[in-house]
């Protein structure tokens, strides 16, 4: 699952209306992983030619020593701003990892202490646990405490959870250490995306951040390579290495981000002006490009989006930096805070609804149960066994990793539309397949192995190709600046909730109805959610929130259902809403 996973907060929201470039929304794409109401919102804009890894047809262009104008520095990288993104991009690959290791190591913690099957599902479902508490509390962490310092507390807590799970005596110790990672996944997502997206020059922000969305990819993959090769190796105790593994990770990026300044937007916002501009000054190539991004930041943080409506062109003309957002602590309680969505939902009432069908579907599609319990999987099949089951994970793991690559750099070129219903389409015809595997056996009584390997390698690139790079890209561009931010966090809490649902029912849903059971479940969900995104959202490729908003009014679902038009429903909740705070 790709949780990006991104406090109450979601992934940092971008404004993608009025590109003209196929690359320029990748860095929208950040969001599966990684969500942040606090953590404010950025548009980042790129052309097709510059690119940073992930970029077709251009190479990197690495700065020298030699002092540059303006104009050429902002084509290029400089060497500092290089190892800062690696610094950061070390989180994306945690991020993954941490998500995926449980794969690889659960056949072994199974055997060691002799789990059931609802303490494997616990086992996995605990980590979502640990993610809905960061993501509740993380953007108000960050927004507190800066950026880097964020990370810094991360990355210990990192090496925390994974002494723990390494050192784990019982299995309620290891659930205890899955909450911990989990708590440290989720503000990770959010304080490495926050930290990139603010200290990345507005011309290569977009390849920048998307770097980071394809490392959470790698993360996946690293965690089965690792899986196999230590299950290989240490055929007793492997888990133990492998959750190591993630505090041997940490430990680079805190010693990384140690050397790196605090995020200049972040100063700024605290009315730290000094250190801001000390830090723009390390940045930068410059000190030219130095003044103007010091210039374009101090503009922003004076926009204040509870009194200012900001348009989106003003956005874009200030260097596309982050834009305030409130967080819990400045409602005063969460009783207000959880008000204030209410009213806002109220008055965008169908991107409210598309939101959530986003949410519980990207997460009721199953793909979840196809990382974390493939060997499992396989293994029912009869026809893999131990080594050969946690194989085969590989390659899911690295036809996951090369598809997101993909949409990544033709998300624009293919539309976003396309990629959603081609994407949850492959994904209901695959857990299809997987109905059939399991609910018509071969003549040995077991499922069809092969058609549940396809099956399985379906969801994983229906869902590289659709869900996990869309879910937060759409949701970011449904809603108005003002109030993305907490769109995106209440999603965020959203698809926690659902993967910790889905984690939990998986083993103990086939012993109450039979092996294909939730893949019955998971394929209704898909096909229901298919057919919503069909008659409900529209093309959303290179347009404004409003545009966006009149392209949905001519949707089927929006024109036809019963509801009151969204000025009457926004009434009918206003008013429910001051009568439940007045109660």
């Amino acid at each position: 699952m790709d949780l990006r996973q991104r406090g109450v907060g979601g992934t940092p929201g971008k404004e993608i209306g009025g590109r003209s470039s196929s690359a320029a929304s990748v860095s929208s794409l950040v969001g599966s992983n990684h969500s942040n109401t606090e953590c404010n919102e950025t548009t980042p804009i790129m052309n097709e030619s510059e690119g940073f890894i992930l970029s077709s047809g251009t190479a990197l262009s690495i700065a020298s020593n030699q002092p540059r104008s303006s104009s050429e520095s902002s084509s290029v990288l400089s060497m500092f701003m290089i190892k800062a993104v690696a610094i950061a991009s070390i989180g994306g690959v945690l991020f993954g990892y941490d998500l995926g290791v449980i794969c690889g190591a659960l056949p072994q913690l199974t055997k060691e202490f002799s789990l059931s099957d609802k303490q494997q599902e616990m086992v996995v479902s605990f980590l979502f646990i640990g993610c809905g508490f960061g993501a509740f509390v993380g953007g108000d962490f960050c927004d507190r405490f800066g950026r880097k310092r964020t990370i810094i507390i991360t990355d210990l807590v990192f090496c925390v959870g994974g002494l723990v799970l390494m050192l784990a005596p019982n299995i309620g110790t290891v659930l205890l250490g899955r909450i911990v990672l989990g708590t440290a996944v989720s503000v990770s997502g959010i304080a490495d995306v926050s930290y990139l997206t603010e200290i990345a020059p507005s011309s290569h922000r977009g390849a920048l951040v998307s770097c980071n969305e394809a490392c959470i990819s790698l993360g996946f993959l690293v965690a089965y390579i690792a899986g196999y090769v230590l299950s290989l190796w240490f055929p007793t105790g492997g888990w133990r290495k492998m959750f190591g593994i993630a505090g041997t990770v940490a430990l680079l990026q805190l010693f990384g981000i140690l050397l790196m300044p605090e995020s200049p937007q972040w100063l700024l916002q605290q009315g730290k002006v000094d250190e801001a501009r000390a830090s723009f000054a390390q940045i930068c190539m410059t000190d030219e490009e130095a003044a103007k991004r010091f210039n374009e930041a101090q503009a922003i943080c004076r926009v204040d989006d509870t009194s200012t409506t900001v348009d989106e062109s003003n956005v874009l003309e200030l260097s596309h930096s982050m834009l305030p957002q409130k967080s819990v602590s400045q409602f005063g309680s969460l009783r207000e805070y959880l008000s204030e969505i209410q009213r806002e939902s109220a008055a965008h009432y169908k991107q409210a609804i598309a939101a959530c069908v986003l949410a519980v579907s990207q997460q009721f599609c199953g793909q979840g149960i196809i990382l974390n319990f493939a060997p499992e999987i396989f293994a029912q099949t009869g026809a893999f066994r131990d080594e050969s089951a946690l194989g085969t994970t590989l390659i899911i793991g690295l036809v996951k990793f090369l598809v997101t690559v993909i949409v990544i750099l033709k998300v624009d070129a293919i539309g976003r539309r396309t990629l959603l219903l081609s994407g949850v389409g492959l994904i209901g015809a695959s857990q299809f397949l997987l109905v059939l595997a399991f609910g018509f056996t071969n003549e040995n009584g077991d499922p069809r192995a092969y058609v549940a390997f396809v099956g399985t390698i379906g969801v994983a690139i229906g869902y590289a190709a659709s869900f996990g790079p869309l879910t937060w890209l759409l949701v970011s561009e449904m809603f108005e600046t003002r109030f993305r931010g907490r769109a995106l966090g209440v999603s965020t809490v959203v698809t926690y909730t659902c993967a910790f649902v889905v984690s939990y029912t998986f083993l103990s849903g086939q012993k109450v109805l039979g092996q294909s059971g939730p893949f019955v479940l998971y394929t209704l969900v898909t096909l229901i959610s298919l057919f919503f995104f069909a008659v409900a959202i529209p093309d959303m490729d290179g347009k404004t929130p409003h545009a966006i908003e009149e392209a949905m009014n001519n949707m089927w679902l929006w024109k036809y259902m019963r509801s009151a038009p969204s000025a009457k429903a926004c009434t009918i909740m206003q008013a429910t809403t001051t009568t439940t705070t007045t109660t």
